[in-house]
């Protein structure tokens, strides 16, 4: 009795404190999955083999079932709450590159936004420097214009009154020359520059009018240019604005996708954490078991018969080779290149298949997970029973369902593993099928297990 309290013991401590950092104590996995005190006495402390009332009973092994079961299904839900985590992060990650890059172009469109914007802004500048030069310009000639045909206007005035008190005409009238002290040739004379000035006068008012009226449809020309930059200018700031508020929208929108991605991360590691916690509690709670029922065997009255019995339970279970061609093994079971190569263990033995060759059930038993996981790692877990597991890794096709029964010879999956394709995943390296054992909640070779 001794030796199993002891066995037990060791059993169940060493794998707890070797994972101590977990943050729950010892004491605290026994009252989590053993109960109270009393219920820790009962599986860990017995006096004496001679004391019949310490023996182990049915009930015991009953106690023992029933916490690996309920550990089983805590452990079940914390792996569908990292699924489901994980897929959640992985959208968040994709929503927070597609933000990424969206972000990118923004800012790309708005710096070049800013530079036609800095463009327009220069030439409206200039043009309205220049439409404010044409305007003063056609300003000067007007009153350039006006100064002229006021003055050519009184002149005309003054000369009319003259010729009507002198007359008028291409001859020096007598009146005008009797009352004048001037000679005839210089009454001509001076008509002849009067008649000059008017001349001059007129030519010049009438460059200023056409002056004028270039510089006004200059003007005009130019003013419909600079309201046109003017308009650009305008749609180019708003835009500018626009590209500015979706920008700050997708900035928001990538902090609250990080501050997620960060969230989500957090909870996979603790999630992984208590995975870790359950599945050492699980083994060892296997290993208790196990043990129980060595000492049991050994402690209790069996016939020959059941002897043998027990002894044929501890043979490696036989199953058969779960595919219908040649067997040819490109990764062995803790393979040291796969190892040196990938940077971990290869849990399993990988068969080279090709792509999509009909997997068969090496043995009858129940289908407990059915992972189709798109483009990433897809397999099949089947249940055999006697704590005999079976799994199918890069299936690229599920052909049964979990919660299905299956027989031996049963076509479950197809095999994939090439690079890129479905369920292949990111480790594989061509078309195989990885094929692992998993007995008493321990990774096995599974060639031990093949016939």
């Amino acid at each position: 009795m001794k030796k199993f309290r002891g066995i037990l013991l060791i059993t169940i401590l060493i794998p707890t404190l070797a994972f101590a950092s977990f943050g729950d104590s010892f004491n605290n996995l026994l009252n989590r999955f053993f109960g109270n005190g009393a219920d820790q006495a009962k599986f860990s402390s017995f006096e004496s083999p001679q004391d019949k009332r310490d023996l182990p009973v049915p009930e015991d092994l009953t106690g023992f079932r029933r916490e690996i079961q309920k550990e089983e299904d805590a452990l079940n839900e914390i792996e569908n709450r990292i699924s489901e985590a994980q897929a959640s992060l992985q959208k968040v990650v994709d929503e927070k590159s597609t933000a990424e890059y969206q972000l990118q172009f923004l800012d790309q469109d708005i710096s070049l936004t800013q530079q036609k914007l800095a463009e327009l802004r220069r030439q409206k500048e200039n043009w309205k420097k220049k439409l404010e030069q044409i305007t003063r310009e056609k300003s000067n000639v007007e009153a350039e214009e006006r100064v002229l045909k006021r003055d050519l206007q009184n002149h005309l005035s003054k000369n009319f009154i003259h010729d009507e008190s002198l007359g008028s005409g291409s001859d020096v009238s007598i009146f005008r020359w009797l009352f004048s002290r001037k000679t005839v040739s210089q009454i001509l004379e001076e008509r002849m520059q009067k008649r000059l000035y008017e001349q001059r006068q007129k030519q010049l008012i009438r460059q200023l009018e056409n002056s004028r009226e270039k510089l006004a449809d200059e003007e005009y020309d130019t003013a419909k240019v600079y309201h046109r930059v003017e308009r650009l200018t305008q749609q180019e700031a708003d835009q500018q604005r626009l590209l500015k508020e979706l920008a700050d929208a997708k900035a928001r929108i990538l902090a609250e996708k990080r501050l997620t991605k960060e969230e989500l991360e957090r909870e996979i590691a603790e999630a992984r954490q208590r995975q870790a916690e359950s599945t050492i509690v699980l083994q060892n709670l296997r290993l208790g078991m196990k043990e129980f029922q060595e000492f049991n065997q050994e402690n209790s009255d069996q016939s020959p018969a059941e002897q043998s019995s027990s002894e044929n339970a501890e043979n490696p279970a036989k199953l058969a080779f779960p595919l219908k061609i040649p067997r040819k093994i490109t990764a062995t079971f803790h393979d040291l290149d796969y190892k040196r190569v990938m940077g971990r263990e290869h849990l399993g033995v990988d068969f080279r298949a090709p792509q999509g060759t009909e997997i068969y059930a090496p043995a009858d038993g129940v289908v407990k997970k059915v992972a189709t996981n798109g483009y990433k790692y897809s397999y099949l877990i089947i249940d055999h029973g006697n704590d005999l597991y079976t799994v199918y890794g890069h299936i690229s096709r599920a052909l049964v369902k979990e919660g299905d029964q299956v027989k031996k010879s049963d076509k479950i999956a197809l095999t994939g593993g090439t690079p890129g394709m479905l369920g292949s995943g990111y480790f594989t390296t061509g078309p195989h099928l990885h094929f692992e054992v998993f007995k008493d909640g321990h990774h096995v070779n599974p060639l031990d297990y093949l016939k």
